[in-house]
């Protein structure tokens, strides 16, 4: 319960709840940093997924003396999608996969996984054990002219991955191989090019401060209760995998909300409008003009 005092304090302007809670909770400052790079897709930030959230909370409308109402989550539809259906490039570029029988996440390259894995596969480094581990059925982009494997790339991680469906093993042995010896290995597949559409993270910005904050229950809980005591309309979505923080959106229509965005400036919370429009600015048309086959 808020005292008297600072009842008033909050309904005349001053946020002495949240206040208290920057002041207290100096884990509510974090650093977005880049998840671990393991070789596997799910290493990568989704933010080109981040639309299919249907997470969101009923906030506090500040106009609303004592009323819960429901706030429609901001557009988060800020991914981009290009195709190229006959994309080339070189097994050396490949640096990771989607699936594998081996867990992805324990390794940071290709070579360490067939190191680990698979080293009976490494026994010769010849032309003939090279082209032995390309004849693998499962390398479906070497052998079947109709398969959903393809090559992929996100702009804000900028790792080139084979999205597959199986060969892993056989893939990153050649690959091994071919360094070794000095061979070449031209490959074609579809490529699809993951990119975040500035406009629409520019959208953001222009109706909402965004601010990312730990996703844990005890202290999104404070936080909830902060902005319930000043009256503050705000907005809370799960970052998309494999982060585990939350994104809070404060309508820049909303003068309390403004006031709390202040705070949070002023407190050092993570800027993530910033940092997506940082991110935004990485797009894919480098990708294509220098590495699409003539």
């Amino acid at each position: 319960m808020l005292s008297f005092i600072s009842e008033l304090q909050e309904k005349f302007g001053r946020p002495v709840t949240l206040q208290r809670l920057l002041l207290e909770q100096p884990e509510v400052r974090i650093v977005l940093s880049e998840p671990p790079r393991f070789i596997g897709t799910r290493s990568v930030v989704r933010w080109n997924e981040w639309e299919d959230s249907r997470d969101s909370i009923g906030v506090w409308q500040s106009r609303e003396e004592n009323s819960w109402m429901p706030v429609i989550r901001p557009d988060l539809r800020i991914g981009k999608r290009d195709m190229e259906e006959r994309w080339k490039c070189e097994i050396q570029e490949v640096v990771g996969f989607a699936a594998s029988k081996s867990e992805l996440t324990q390794f940071f390259s290709l070579d360490e996984m067939v190191r680990t894995n698979s080293p009976e596969m490494l026994g010769e480094f010849t032309e003939e054990k090279l082209k032995e581990h390309l004849a693998h059925d499962e390398i479906r982009i070497l052998h079947r002219e109709e398969t959903d494997d393809h090559f992929a790339r996100y702009a804000w991680d900028g790792r080139l991955f084979l999205v597959n469906a199986g060969g892993s093993h056989h893939f990153a042995a050649a690959r091994y191989i071919a360094r070794r010896i000095g061979n070449t290995v031209p490959l074609s597949a579809r490529f699809v090019a993951y990119s975040l559409d500035p406009p629409a993270v520019a959208a953001l910005q222009r109706d909402f401060d965004i601010y990312a904050i730990p996703g844990t229950l005890s202290l999104l809980h404070k936080f909830h209760e902060a902005l319930r005591a000043y009256r503050a309309t705000y907005v809370w979505v799960p970052l998309p995998a494999p982060y585990k923080e939350v994104a809070i959106f404060l309508p820049k229509n909303d003068p309390r909300s403004v006031r709390v965005s202040g705070e949070l400036r002023s407190a050092s919370l993570f800027d993530l409008g910033n940092y997506l429009a940082i991110l935004a600015r990485r797009d894919m048309s480098s990708y294509f003009s220098s590495l699409v086959g003539e």
